[in-house]
């Protein structure tokens, strides 16, 4: 994908692997390198209960600790929304 917004990715291409688990409703968006490897450096989606909500951080693939993030709030909202037409589409 190429990433629109501001800051030092705009315009830059970004290259992941996705990863879906329906059981434990996660997304990962891993990032490749230039080679096609993956990197340390993936972004969750996640959907939580109790209550119902979805989370959408980074963090480390190694240690699973999560990291900095600075995704402007408006893509990373259009991100869980497209999630969310997803799911119903699936359910439907």
């Amino acid at each position: 994908m190429t990433f629109i917004g501001p800051g030092p990715l705009n315009n830059k291409v970004i290259t992941e692997n996705i990863y879906s688990n329906f059981e434990t409703g996660l997304i990962q968006f891993v990032v490749l390198d230039g080679d096609g490897k993956e990197t340390d450096f993936e972004v969750m989606n996640c959907l939580l209960s109790d209550p119902l909500r979805i989370e959408y951080y980074a963090r480390s693939v190694s240690t699973k600790e999560r990291q900095p993030f600075q995704a402007p709030k408006d893509k990373a909202l259009f991100a869980i929304e497209k999630s969310i037409d997803i799911a119903k589409a699936a359910s439907a």
